[in-house]
């Protein structure tokens, strides 16, 4: 892949910061487009702190629903606020092969939080981003890509939360929340 990841930076760099002691950067778009993958290697350019939409996911029967937007609205944004402090944080994760919640090892403090994953660039969040990208591949090569990377075992799985990030993203309009478009080809 062939990223602008220099125009990247900068824009982030020189954008707005809303949430002192770190740049919230935010990477949405659809499973298998190519948003983990972008994330570490920004991370790799920059001081940055990677949190991955996955693990808060509460496993596939409602994965992008209300209460998505609460954790994210009483834990993310709230841990997010004692970086001012100069203070690790911590968010509940979900185990989806134990089907447990359970604390993370504490997140490090760094110039930059990446936010990364389906549902990422929702509307709760925005005023706190200072970057927000989104990423697309064409569906037959992000559904191969995740079933390559999962296992064909979530086949159906999958099918379903395609169309929950497809309601998801109609209700938070999250591509044209974005401020920058990319590729994932």
């Amino acid at each position: 892949m062939n990223h602008p990841y220099l125009e990247i930076i900068s824009r982030l760099k020189s954008s707005p910061n809303p949430l002192p002691g770190t740049r919230l950067l935010t990477i949405d778009g659809p499973a298998g487009s190519g948003k983990t993958t972008l994330a570490t290697q920004l991370s790799s350019r920059i001081s940055a702190t990677i949190i991955h939409m996955d693990d808060l996911y509460n496993g596939w029967e409602d994965p992008l629903g209300s209460a998505l937007t609460l954790l994210l609205q009483e834990s993310l944004l709230p841990a997010l606020k004692t970086l001012r402090r100069g203070e690790p944080f911590q968010l509940p994760h979900y185990n989806w092969h134990t089907r447990e919640w359970y604390v993370s090892d504490p997140y490090p403090i760094s110039e930059v939080t990446i936010l990364e994953g389906v549902g990422a660039g929702q509307r709760l969040l925005r005023p706190s981003v200072s970057l927000a990208l989104w990423i697309e591949a064409p569906e037959t090569v992000a559904r191969m890509r995740v079933l390559e990377r999962d296992g064909y075992a979530i086949e159906d799985e999958i099918e379903r939360f395609h169309r929950f990030e497809q309601e998801h993203f109609a209700r938070e309009e999250s591509k044209s929340a974005a401020d920058y478009h990319l590729l994932g080809t």
